[in-house]
């Protein structure tokens, strides 16, 4: 029935449309209750995949421009981070990834510490013929998260199968509505609110599987909530929990205090924001990929959308093997 439908293409949201995702909501959560409002600064469309050459030159001009193997070209970042009041005159970039998903040089890592430094121009240095000089102003440098499919024919190629483009185009087509709903509640309870991180710029490419997204640096303000569930978690056998739940949560000073998060506390607020994404998109028939809705970019992009349809029997019945 169309109603069984919808629920499955609810569900489909949630289990493939941005591992990711769920990943900054488990992994990022706030080490004390934060309330704040995030938003979506690009939103560009996917690339028609029947227009190979425009899908080409449309997915080279949206990833990064490289200057060299650790720097991008401070142009293609002033043009895509539209946002930022000052020019950055120098881009560099760490790569921050994983073992298994490091780059032989940074520029072909999967996730990226981005530092921008940019330089503010003083006005006239205490002149006022109206021939004074310009002077420099000390420079600044922020931080921010690059998230990529490497350009490599190999990288890419893995991106096509599995899909990876979802990540940005969940940010560009489903998140904007995430947000609204989120942000015109009455409700300040952060353990209720949909967390998000503020994306400035997100370009994904489901045709050739090319995938940048630009984030905010969340080290700051927010706690890797994993050390929280103990050293029976795998992810923290070799680590020093310890010492990083002390650097999250400092013991309490002289007539202060300091409450760690529990474990459960930490997934029941993951579950929470989950539901909140599944109760945005419940029965919204412009999720089937028959739809005639343009509301979310179409929506062949969304994994599991044609076997929903009873369409596509063979992407879906090889999916388990990938």
């Amino acid at each position: 029935t169309i109603d069984r439908r919808l629920d499955d293409a609810c569900a489909a949201i949630l289990h493939t449309t941005s591992h990711a995702y769920y990943l900054h909501v488990i992994y990022h959560l706030p080490s004390h209750k934060i309330s704040r409002g995030t938003q979506i600064i690009a939103l560009h469309k996917m690339a028609d995949p029947t227009k190979t050459n425009e899908t080409t030159k449309s997915s080279t001009s949206m990833m990064p421009m490289w200057v060299t193997d650790s720097q991008i070209d401070p142009s293609w970042v002033q043009e895509k981070l539209s946002d930022f009041d000052h020019v950055p005159e120098c881009c560099v970039v760490k790569d921050i990834s994983n073992d298994t998903r490091k780059g032989d040089v940074p520029k072909n890592g999967a996730t990226l510490l981005l530092q921008l430094t940019s330089r503010e121009q003083d006005g006239n240095d205490g002149d006022h013929t109206g021939f004074g000089t310009k002077t420099a102003k000390a420079a600044t440098t922020t931080t921010l998260v690059v998230k990529q499919v490497p350009t490599t024919r190999t990288r890419l190629a893995m991106s096509r199968q599995l899909g990876l483009a979802r990540e940005a185009i969940f940010y560009n087509q489903l998140a904007p509505k995430i947000i609204k709903i989120s942000s015109s509640s009455n409700n300040t309870d952060s353990d209720e609110a949909c967390i998000l991180p503020t994306i400035h710029f997100s370009y994904g490419d489901m045709y050739d599987g090319s995938k940048v997204i630009i984030m905010e640096d969340l080290s700051k303000g927010f706690v890797d909530s994993g050390i929280l569930f103990g050293p029976g978690n795998p992810n923290n056998w070799n680590r020093d929990l310890k010492r990083q739940i002390n650097g999250a949560y400092p013991p309490p000073r002289s007539g202060s205090t300091t409450t760690v998060p529990t474990s459960f506390e930490v997934a029941n607020q993951t579950f929470l924001a989950i539901a909140n994404v599944h109760a945005t998109f419940w029965r919204d028939e412009a999720l089937l990929l028959n739809s005639t809705e343009e509301e979310y970019g179409g929506s062949s992009w969304l994994r599991g959308s044609a076997w929903i349809c009873e369409e596509d029997e063979e992407s879906w019945r090889g999916a388990p093997g990938m």
